[in-house]
């Protein structure tokens, strides 16, 4: 029961080095990521399934007669 009760009081984790690192390197912002779906939209690679204030939902466009 002690052990339970003293989650709060111990010393906070320092990230990783590796984890740091995994986040330097991802550089693409939010923005940008927009940015690049709204492309991939109006080129017709992708469409819209469900579009809200706070999330947009996308699916492959596929072709019903193209045989691959």
């Amino acid at each position: 029961m002690a052990a339970a009760m003293a989650g709060g009081k111990g010393k906070k984790k320092k990230w990783s080095k590796g984890k740091q690192r995994d986040k330097v390197d991802n550089k693409i912002s939010g923005g940008l990521a927009r940015r690049a779906l709204n492309q991939l939209c109006e080129d017709g690679e992708i469409k819209a399934v469900c579009v809200t204030r706070s999330q947009r939902i996308y699916t492959r466009n596929i072709d019903e007669g193209d045989d691959e």
